[in-house]
């Protein structure tokens, strides 16, 4: 006999199981509004009228799509990994300020520019978003990890050569669009393929070395009970005795009353 009661042993099962559920299911709860706040913020994309007009519209990040001309006001997050194409400071470098705080750390204030060859042609609109700056074809590398790099390449109809474009003109998503009035950009990776989401990895299970150990511990039995098991239905068989009548210490009535076979019985 057992001196212990099953019952408050399994109410105690019961009740720590309970606990590390509820813990576990309102840290999902966090991340899955944490995600959908991301997905749902609304964000403005600029396409243009059949006589050149600006026409924005409003949606929210989740439905942006590569090649879309997204717009940065003010103080906000990027929504998508962008090319800088033109900013409020178009006479002074045509540059913008981000924030890399969530990415890498760094509060410091980081320079991002849109490329000097559209100088000539952000000059001739007048420091306006025109159909020219992006008619074309935008060449970029296939989606990767490294935050630190980028290489593409801009072919816009108004220029003949192709604009080279690196790190300095790449806006991360992430990253906090600051002391600068607006901007435009060209969006080149979203969802699942921005930089920041393919180097995200998975929350590592909070479980102290005692949970590992025993959890080894118990593959480790289970796997032996099986082989001790297997192995004894394998010599019963090999000993001759697959007749329920020759194993009276097993079956003490006058027939076999079970209707599994031996073998199963056994396991």
């Amino acid at each position: 006999m057992s001196p212990l009661n099953p019952y408050s042993t399994v109410a105690t099962l019961v009740f720590v199981l309970l606990v590390t559920s509820i813990k576990e299911g309102s840290e999902d709860l966090q991340r899955y509004k944490s995600d959908k706040e991301e997905n749902n913020r609304l964000i403005t994309v600029v396409t243009f009228g059949h006589d050149g007009e600006i026409i924005e519209t409003v949606k929210e990040t989740r439905l942006i799509r590569s090649g879309d001309i997204v717009k940065l006001m003010g103080l906000m997050p990027v929504p998508v990994d962008m090319v800088l194409i033109l900013t409020s400071m178009f006479e002074d470098g045509n540059q913008c300020y981000i924030e890399t705080s969530n990415i890498d750390g760094e509060t410091n204030l980081k320079l991002k520019e849109a490329p000097t060859l559209l100088k000539s042609l952000i000059q001739l609109s007048g420091g306006k978003l025109t159909p020219s700056l992006v008619t074309g074809k935008l060449e970029v590398e296939q989606p990767n990890k490294s935050i630190h790099n980028f290489v593409g390449a801009l072919h816009v109809s108004e220029i003949s050569d192709a604009i080279a474009l690196g790190p300095e003109n790449f806006l991360l998503r992430s990253s906090l669009f600051s002391n600068t009035d607006w901007a435009y950009g060209i969006a080149v990776y979203t969802g699942q393929e921005t930089k920041i989401q393919m180097n995200n990895r998975n929350a590592p299970s909070k479980m102290s070395k005692i949970e590992s150990y025993l959890n080894k511990a118990i593959i480790i039995i289970f796997l032996a009970q099986l082989s001790l098991v297997i192995i004894s239905v394998i010599s019963i068989y090999f000993l001759g005795f697959e007749h329920y009548h020759r194993l009276p210490y097993i079956y003490t009535g006058s027939g076999n009353s079970s209707i599994l076979p031996l073998w199963l019985e056994q396991l």
